[in-house]
């Protein structure tokens, strides 16, 4: 009850980001840990004019809301590989 408020290595706050139901496919689908700064890692969205990138909105009289679908690329990268480090479960 009055144990540590974030979980934490050497300081560091570990953040599970729930990447399980992404990596079915993988060998780290099972268990795997990864430690790095925040910082470190960068997520790019692309909307511009690119083949297959599509943002269209239209308003719904039945139900009198404005609706919108969008279909874009993501990319994820590291920033420094020497400030990585990761363990997996074979």
């Amino acid at each position: 009850m009055n144990g540590r408020k974030i979980l934490a290595y050497h300081g560091i706050p570990v953040v599970d980001v729930r990447m399980g139901s992404y990596l079915m496919s993988t060998s780290l689908h099972k268990s795997f840990c990864m430690l790095t700064d925040r910082r470190n890692l960068v997520l790019a969205v692309n909307t511009a004019d690119m083949p297959g990138n599509e943002v269209r909105m239209w308003y719904n009289p039945d139900e009198m809301e404005n609706r919108q679908r969008a279909v874009f690329m993501a990319g994820c990268a590291l920033l420094d590989d020497a400030l990585i480090t990761y363990a997996y479960k074979q």
